[in-house]
């Protein structure tokens, strides 16, 4: 820091053209050298002019002060001292010569030399104060470059409490959504035990029924009866996988092959709504200790809605990365896009937009992956399509 300091000091008085202390550059030997000039050619003109002209020496006497107050301004009290005794050495003669009127010559020789020492004084002086003013300027600089790094790190550190703040947030209301599971999940498990007998007896009552005693005229009010109750057992089938999920099979699974798989197996299903796949594969092998059937009825459910939310056709994008210690898997429709009141309780069992819709598709899928201790999360604006984005644990030492 000191060094610093010099070399700002330095720099500061060459940019503003301030006079320097000392000699023995090149510059300061040829001043030092015009000056020599300048008094000899005084003196010459002294010693040249006759006794009579006293105006043109009251003049050259007057010149003397020139180098004398140069030199002090240059050099300081030195510069100013030295060059006013070399000026009286060469004026001495000449007031030797003029010996009876040597009195005011004499005031004036002492006067030079006064000026000389008084004008360094005073050049020295204002070189103390500027060095003192260039002292507090640096301790103002330092002090304002520590309070502009101070700034930065509590800058940088209001960043960092912002983020943490975000994220505890986040993980409360994961913490706050898995309660709610868990409450809605038990009493799904009670009301589908509780309702799947009786609807099993009347499925099987309406087609004994059917078969007994068949009547054209009820044939079709029997179809119905029997449809709607193999889609309330699969109600309750999708509420019982939510209440009381399957503990997962854990085996070492490359996602980029479940992925394919899951695809294939839904190739036909979005190839009839005009839906297209584009697979962004990871060029290598993302392992994972997973329930392999779990985790396809999570791409299962997500390929579905996308599809759905399609209704014209489009496009699915599916892409696979590394992301730290986790696998990342992206799903990215072209569709309506989610509004965002419904974004944020996309994930609450029997939340649907969907007409006949059970909403809890998006709610098994949460459930599992957070029982592989992963994350899914959904990025979506109206009219510009959802991304559903899910990251489980990689398998230690890859990914």
């Amino acid at each position: 820091m000191p060094g610093q300091r010099r070399d700002l000091e330095t720099q500061t008085e060459k940019g503003l053209g301030f006079l320097r202390d000392g000699a023995g550059s090149t510059s300061d030997l040829l001043i030092i050298a015009l000056l020599i000039l300048f008094l000899a050619v005084v003196s010459f003109l002294h010693y040249t002019t006759g006794p009579q002209f006293h105006e043109y020496h009251s003049f050259h006497r007057a010149l003397y002060h020139l180098p004398v107050i140069f030199a002090a301004f240059r050099f300081g009290i030195k510069g100013g001292v030295i060059t006013a005794l070399a000026a009286s050495l060469l004026y001495a003669p000449y007031l030797f010569w003029l010996r009876e009127q040597a009195s005011p010559l004499v005031l004036d020789v002492l006067l030079l030399n006064f000026v000389g020492w008084a004008t360094g004084f005073l050049v020295e002086g204002e070189r103390r104060q500027r060095r003192a003013y260039q002292g507090l300027f640096l301790q103002h600089r330092d002090a304002l470059q520590d309070l502009a790094l101070r700034s930065q790190t509590l800058e940088k550190m209001h960043q960092e409490l912002q983020t943490r703040v975000a994220e505890k947030g986040r993980l409360e209301e994961q913490v706050r959504q898995a309660d709610r599971l868990a409450a809605l999940g038990r009493m799904a498990a009670g009301l589908a035990h509780e309702i799947r007998n009786p609807a099993g007896i009347i499925k099987t009552t309406a087609q004994l029924l059917q078969k007994e005693f068949p009547n054209p005229e009820l044939e079709e009010y029997i179809r119905v009866i029997v449809a709607e109750a193999d889609r309330l057992n699969r109600i309750l089938s999708d509420f019982l996988d939510f209440a009381r999920p399957k503990k997962p099979e854990r085996t070492l699974l490359d996602i980029n092959e479940l992925l394919e798989e899951s695809v294939a197996i839904m190739e036909r299903y979005l190839s009839e709504r005009k839906v297209e796949v584009v697979k962004e594969y990871s060029p290598g092998p993302l392992l994972v200790l997973a329930d392999g059937n779990q985790l396809k009825q999570v791409f299962f459910n997500l390929m579905m809605n996308a599809a759905e939310a399609m209704p014209g056709g489009g496009r699915i994008f599916v892409r696979t990365s590394s992301d730290g210690d986790r696998v990342r898997l992206d799903l990215r429709d072209t569709g309506q896009g989610i509004v965002p009141a419904d974004r944020e309780r996309i994930f609450e069992p029997f939340f649907t937009t969907k007409e006949g819709g059970t909403g809890l598709g998006l709610a098994v899928a949460h459930r599992i992956i957070d029982l592989h201790a992963g994350i899914i999360t959904v990025q979506s604006e109206p009219g510009l399509g959802s991304t559903f984005t899910i990251r489980l644990p990689a398998k230690q030492g890859l990914g």
